[in-house]
This record gives structure tokens, sequence and C-alpha cells, in this order.
């Protein structure tokens, strides 16, 4: 079942290429700002990983899309999307909980980094950097403890290149700052 009313998971194809084009431009800014980066799902067909053991087990989590090497160092999970109606940011609770796992790992900060395309419109091609927001994640998984604003529901994503659904956390866009009060 697809989700019509939002235009998630309509073409695969079409969804990482505009993801791809994004990242590039969130790239472009890092430059701009003199930092030293990795792109790491640009050109995949899977999502980037990283691996460990824990418990004789191998463990498998998803790698933000950015690395930023500059220090302090800092990885971003790049979104181009639009907050809903009611103004609030969403990500899928798998890769939530996966982002969650690496910054634990990597004792490093991870933050979800959006560029909000109401403010420059879906199709822009300008790349301002004053289009960009961003919240560390330790802030989203405080958010959840202490209850102040963030649900829980189910939509639509890919998930390994098939439409599903999942569990969906959003969070209050209040929570969001400029990537250059970030960078500043």
């Amino acid at each position: 079942m697809l989700d019509q009313t939002s235009g998630h998971c309509t073409n695969l194809a079409a969804d990482r290429k505009l993801g791809a084009e994004w990242d590039v431009r969130f790239c472009t800014i890092a430059a701009d700002y003199g930092k030293l980066f990795t792109p790491h799902q640009i050109g995949r067909k899977t999502s980037a990983a990283a691996y460990y053991r824990d418990n004789g087990e191998r463990r498998r989590v998803i790698l933000p899309d950015i690395t930023i090497w500059s220090s302090p160092g800092e990885h971003h999970e790049i979104k181009h999307k639009v907050a809903t109606k009611t103004g609030y940011y969403g990500l899928e609770e798998y890769r939530l909980h996966s982002l969650r796992e690496f910054a634990d790992r990597t004792e490093q900060r991870v933050y979800y980094t959006i560029h909000d395309w109401t403010r420059a419109g879906k199709w822009a091609v300008e790349n301002d950097p004053r289009d960009w927001i961003t919240c560390e994640l330790s802030e989203l998984y405080a958010a959840i403890i202490d209850r102040s604003g963030p649900y829980r529901n189910w939509g639509s994503s890919w998930v390994g290149g098939v439409e599903k659904r999942v569990p969906i956390w959003f969070w209050p866009v209040g929570l969001w700052v400029p990537l250059t009060s970030v960078w500043q």
C-alpha cells in the first residue's frame, strides 16, 4: 500500500536521485565552510553500513549519509523534505535506532539535517545554507524520553529497496536549528 497522501514511495529511482542531489548540495556547503567530508550513500543501491561483534554475533548499523572529518567530527543524516501540516519532521524508527547505536558506539555527534524545501522550493536549484536546519540525535532521543512533543505513527518508507509500512517518529520543527549556527 502506498502512502498517496504524502507522495512517499512512489518511485525508488527518482527518490534516490533526489536524495543524492541533496547529499551533493550539502557537501557543497560543507566544502564552502572548509570541512573535510565523505558522502557515504551517493551512488549506492543499498545503505552504507558499519559492522561489529556483540556477544559473538555480527551486528550491522546504517551509516549516516555524510561524515564530517574536520574536528571535532560529526555525522549527518540528510533529508530533503517538508514538515507535516502540523509542524513535525519524521524519521523512520529503524533508522533512528541504527543512528543511535552508531552514535553510542562511536561517541561522536550525529545530526538529523534537513533541507526544508518550503524555504526555497521543492525543485530549487539554489543551495542557500540558510535553508538547512539540523538537530543532534541526542536531542531527538531526549525529547522522546521526556515526552516533550514527539509522537510515533506508521508510514511508508523504502526499506532495502522495497516499500514497507514502518513506525516513524515525529518531532516538532522547533527542535531544529540553522546548520549555520552549528558550523560558526
